[in-house]
């Protein structure tokens, strides 16, 4: 009787992953041109770049290259911590004020000194 059974459900398994394998071939033709669909765009991509630049870069102005992007810089601040530090301060301060950093706003506080842009 366990025989009967083994073959019942051995019969039915194979009936399922029958129905299963036009799944699998459409998953993997699916995945083929996914790949493929990737690689012409990265092509295409590679082309306009080319055409762009064909001639040689943008010419730049005698300043730095994150100069040219600085309106999209993310913002950032800096803390000076000043406990003690009368000797050398000034020197802190000023070092910090000549950071270049995009379009820069310097603010300073009562105890402390940051520059946030």
């Amino acid at each position: 009787m366990t025989r009967d059974v083994l073959d019942l459900v051995y019969s039915n398994v194979i009936d399922i992953l029958s129905l299963l394998q036009p799944v699998a071939v459409i998953t993997a033709w699916l995945v083929i041109c996914q790949g493929l669909a990737q690689s012409l765009i990265y092509l295409a991509q590679l082309a306009l770049a080319y055409r762009a630049l064909r001639h040689g870069p943008p010419p730049r102005v005698g300043r730095a290259l994150w100069w040219d992007y600085s309106d999209v810089v993310m913002p950032i601040a800096l803390l000076v911590p000043a406990y003690n530090e009368e000797a050398t301060i000034g020197e802190s301060i000023r070092s910090m004020l000549s950071l270049q950093y995009g379009r820069s706003r310097a603010c300073t506080a009562r105890r402390a000194t940051a520059i946030s842009w």
